[in-house]
């Protein structure tokens, strides 16, 4: 099984919230009204606070937050491959390249090979 997650490494937790809640606020109000959300249970509408919506959608935090929500999805979920989509419309490209370079610290860490198989 493939699980594609969005991801966002910042300085700090509350620096990366600060740094993706627009591009993915903006994001998420698109799919809302394309209706993508119709086919999910009312627990997972698009139609919530940002705060309420990140919970369990999205690697988000520090480096150390992110390498310990990793883990978690591959303890829980076990994936043959986890899909990582890291930039969002709106995102300044210096932000995306920042969270890359600390991003690629953790999967070194974590023992990904970043599509290298």
């Amino acid at each position: 099984m493939n699980v594609l997650q969005e991801v966002y490494v910042g300085d700090t937790e509350s620096s990366a919230i600060a740094d993706v809640k627009d591009a993915l606020t903006l994001k998420y109000a698109a799919y809302r009204e394309w209706g993508q959300d119709a086919i999910l249970p009312e627990s997972q509408s698009f139609d919530r606070e940002f705060e309420q919506l990140r919970q369990g959608r999205f690697i988000l935090g520090d480096a150390d937050g992110c390498r310990s929500q990793l883990r978690e999805l591959i303890a829980d979920v076990g994936p043959a491959n986890i899909l990582l989509r890291p930039q969002w419309p709106g995102m300044p490209q210096e932000r995306v390249l920042a969270s890359l370079r600390r991003l690629s610290g953790i999967i070194a860490e974590l023992g990904g090979t970043g599509g290298a198989s």
